[in-house]
């Protein structure tokens, strides 16, 4: 069975969001990576990683977000990440949580400015079957 992995993206002003759902391990690493230099190609002062619906990630998942860890703080971007409960666990588990701004999935409402706490629809989107 294939696993799907969904990449959504968006800019507001100064921050890129970019939302993940499904399952993300070594099939759709290439994928995230583009997603990653596309939100930061702008120059964004925030990035803001939505893995709340992530349903599956595994090491060389891990391994991408690290590495845009490094790449934001390289370019002097703030990254948020809201993890989902499995992904905060991973992170635990892997010794990586203190790396990585983890944020409750509720703040994502009040980082957009929106009170269904859903967020506004984002204009693009890339979906990748792998």
């Amino acid at each position: 069975m294939a696993s799907v992995l969904n990449i959504v993206a968006q800019e507001n002003e100064n921050r890129s969001i970019v939302g993940i759902t499904g399952e993300l391990d070594l099939a759709g690493v290439e994928d995230l990576y583009t997603a990653f230099e596309r939100a930061l190609s702008d120059s964004p002062r925030e990035l803001l990683l939505d893995l709340s619906q992530l349903a599956f990630i595994d090491c060389s998942g891990l391994a991408a977000i690290l590495r845009l860890c490094e790449d934001c703080k390289a370019a002097e971007v703030s990254l948020r990440v809201i993890p989902g409960p499995s992904v905060r666990r991973l992170f635990e588990i892997a010794g990586v949580a203190q790396q990585v701004r983890l944020h409750d999935a509720f703040s994502i409402a009040d980082l957009n400015g929106t009170s269904n706490g859903r967020g506004p629809e984002p204009p693009s989107r890339l979906e990748t079957e792998t």
